[in-house]
């Protein structure tokens, strides 16, 4: 009877076991992409604050070089190299000489191809992209380019104080992780991606809501 009772309680503690290993979910998987490049503070700030939590899985393809400006421009003429480096923040890491755009694209349809990221998150970007300006943004071209490859996307920006040479992308990425945490828990409305701004007194940010993006006309532009 002993026996009997202990060959049950074994039994029940394997089917206990192998049901907790059966729900437990698979790690919410996140492609970061930016248009500072690859060795941008902002961004190995945010892919920090994100990878050392264990519900996400990270992986990072960006720009090679400093490629602001560029918006949804694509890099068509001529061949594009795509590189292995070394991880940050533990993340595999790959740098595509290319404009954002075509990097998202790259990271999506070549690097993840057998892997697709359940959200593209791109960032974070030093200044603020905000009215008009986003437009021009290639932080939020990569953004919008992983929309309009199918994938649901969030950028995030800094407001910057430009003299101020060391802004304090770990608070903007403590700042960041919130959002992208309720993106994955409530999911992102299919065809939208969202652009984030994040106000330069990290200390004084309250919350986060999200509202209709403005079109206001940049304060600064013009040619010298």
């Amino acid at each position: 009877m002993h026996l009997w009772r202990c060959a049950l309680a074994t039994i029940v503690s394997l089917m206990a076991a192998a049901a907790m290993y059966a729900t437990e979910p698979e790690p919410f998987h996140l492609l970061v992409v930016n248009d500072d490049g690859v060795d941008a503070p902002g961004m190995a700030a945010l892919v920090a604050a994100l990878a050392e939590d264990p519900a996400y899985r990270v992986t990072v393809v960006a720009p090679a070089t400093q490629q602001s400006g560029a918006g949804s421009s694509l890099t068509l003429r001529r061949n594009v190299t795509l590189s292995a480096l070394d991880p940050i923040a533990g993340a595999p890491t790959w740098s595509v000489d290319a404009t954002p755009a075509t990097t998202t694209r790259v990271g999506l349809h070549v690097v993840l191809a057998d892997d697709p990221p359940d959200l593209v998150v791109s960032g974070i970007n030093k200044g603020e992209n905000v009215g008009r300006i986003a437009w021009y943004s290639g932080t939020v071209g990569a953004a919008r380019e992983a929309v309009l490859a199918g994938y649901p996307a969030v950028a995030f920006s800094l407001q910057m104080e430009w003299s101020d040479p060391n802004p304090d992308f770990a608070a903007a990425a403590r700042w960041s992780k919130p959002v992208v945490d309720r993106l994955r828990d409530h999911g992102p409305v299919k065809g939208v991606y969202y652009n984030v701004n994040i106000p330069k007194k990290t200390s004084e940010t309250r919350g986060f809501r999200v509202c209709r993006m403005g079109l206001e006309k940049p304060q600064v532009a013009g040619f010298e």
